[in-house]
């Protein structure tokens, strides 16, 4: 089995913000800035012929497209929790994902299919609850002009993740 997703890879703002904000707290896991990505599909653990017919899908064609990093939200904060940092949802991200979802769902069933697309960026992921005050991230606003296939490989240090492929998307026409 191999897991998939598709992602965006995150600007060094980010990893800036991340650096400042982890050294509040040592004891929780913080999401290691290699690692730091936008998911725009999760695809799963499928198997390696459906890895194989994912990879050598046509990209989805969208134009490049402006994201901005809006807040940071503590989310299942009863159960453990995690923090991500919620962007924004222009057209053109949301374009990108339905145009991935129905090229996905024809070659695989998708478990998580009808679950509303939130763009965001995990930072933190614990089993354990917490509390932390943390500073609200600075206005980032960055271009998106590629997206990634990821592989997702888990290992006794921790997962990792490898880009198989990137897109590069459209270019806005010049006016």
């Amino acid at each position: 089995m191999i897991r998939l997703f598709y992602g965006l890879t995150v600007p060094p703002e980010v990893a800036a913000y991340l650096n400042i904000i982890s050294s509040l707290n040592k004891a929780i896991r913080w999401i290691p800035e290699e690692n730091l990505h936008l998911t725009l599909l999760f695809i799963g653990d499928i198997p390696s012929e459906t890895a194989e017919k994912i990879i050598a899908l046509e990209p989805a064609t969208s134009r490049g497209f402006e994201i901005r990093i809006e807040n940071a939200e503590l989310k299942n904060k009863h159960t453990g929790g995690l923090i991500w940092l919620k962007c924004s949802s222009p057209e053109g991200i949301r374009s990108l994902h339905k145009k991935l979802l129905e090229a996905v769902s024809g070659v695989t069933r998708l478990k998580d299919a009808d679950r509303p697309f939130m763009p965001h960026i995990t930072i933190v992921r614990s089993r354990q609850k917490f509390h932390l005050d943390f500073p609200q991230p600075p206005s980032i606003t960055f271009n998106v002009s590629s997206y990634h296939l990821y592989q997702s490989i888990q290992s006794k240090d921790g997962v990792r993740y490898r880009s198989l492929k990137e897109y590069k998307l459209q270019e806005e026409d010049a006016e």
